[in-house]
C-alpha cells in the first residue's frame, strides 16, 4: 500500500504542476510568461513588487508561479487599501475612475492571501496612499535590493508617477515592468500610466523600456534596459 501511494504521488505531482502552470486569464498569462523568462534566462535574483493589489488575484498567482518555479523571490504589496485617490487632470475627463474605486481593507487582503496558500512570512504589505508612503523613509525600512518584476495597477497618472519614482533605484538590466492599464485611456499620451511613464523616462535618460508582451485589452509589459 505504501509503495502504491508513493507511485500515485510520483505520477500526480508533475500533472498537478502542469495544471497550476496553465493561466486562466490574460493577467495570469503574462505573469506565467515572465516568470518562465526569469527561470529560463537565469536572470539575477530579484523581488516582486505590486502596486495596486486590490483583492490579490494577480499577487496570489505571482506567488504561486514563483514557488512552482523555485524562484528566490520576496513579495511586496503596496496599496492604499482605501481605493483610488481623487482623480484629477486629463484622467478625470475620461470618467473611467472615481475616488474609492477598488477598495479592499488590509485585513481582508491578508485573509485572502492566507486562504489561498500564500506564505505571509514571505510578504511585506505597505499600506497607505503613495504620496505618503513611497519615500526614502519607506525604502530604509524595506530590504529590496533589486526588483525582478514590478506590477503597476494604479489606473491613474497621479498614483503611477509616485510608483515610478520609487522603483527607479531598484531597476537593473532585465527587470520587468508590467502596466495593467497602459491603453485604458485610448493610448492618450497625456493621461494615465502613459503620461507618467513618459515624464519619468525624460527624467531618467539612463533607462529605456523595451516592449515585451501586450495582454488583455489594456495591458503592456516592458523589459528594462540600463544605458551606461
Amino acid at each position: 500500500m505504501r509503495n502504491l501511494r508513493g507511485l500515485i504521488k510520483k505520477t500526480l505531482k508533475p500533472l498537478i504542476q502542469r495544471i497550476l502552470d496553465i493561466p486562466q486569464n490574460h493577467k495570469q498569462e503574462i505573469l506565467c510568461t515572465i516568470m518562465h523568462a526569469l527561470q529560463s534566462w537565469n536572470l539575477p535574483p530579484g523581488d516582486y513588487l505590486e502596486f495596486g493589489v486590490y483583492r490579490g488575484r494577480s499577487f496570489i498567482y505571482a506567488f504561486k508561479q514563483a514557488r512552482l518555479r523555485k524562484l528566490n523571490m520576496y513579495f511586496y504589496a503596496f496599496d492604499s487599501f482605501e481605493g483610488l485617490p481623487e482623480v484629477t487632470g486629463k484622467d478625470k475627463d475620461y470618467s473611467l475612475y472615481r475616488k474609492g474605486d477598488y477598495a479592499c481593507d488590509e485585513g481582508s487582503f491578508r485573509q485572502i492571501l492566507a486562504a489561498n496558500g500564500v506564505d505571509l512570512d514571505a510578504v511585506t504589505i505597505v499600506p497607505g496612499f503613495y504620496e505618503n508612503t513611497l519615500n526614502k523613509e519607506t525604502k530604509k525600512n524595506l530590504n529590496i535590493k533589486r526588483a525582478a518584476i514590478v506590477w503597476i495597477d494604479c489606473d491613474i497618472y497621479e498614483s503611477t508617477k509616485y510608483v515610478l519614482d520609487f522603483i527607479t533605484d531598484y531597476l537593473t538590466m532585465g527587470s520587468f515592468i508590467i502596466f495593467d492599464d497602459w491603453f485604458c485611456f485610448g493610448a492618450d499620451p497625456n493621461a494615465g500610466e502613459m503620461r507618467a511613464t513618459r515624464e519619468w523616462l525624460e527624467k531618467n535618460p539612463q533607462i529605456r523600456l523595451l516592449e515585451y508582451h501586450k495582454f488583455g485589452v489594456s495591458g503592456q509589459s516592458f523589459i528594462v534596459q540600463i544605458l551606461k
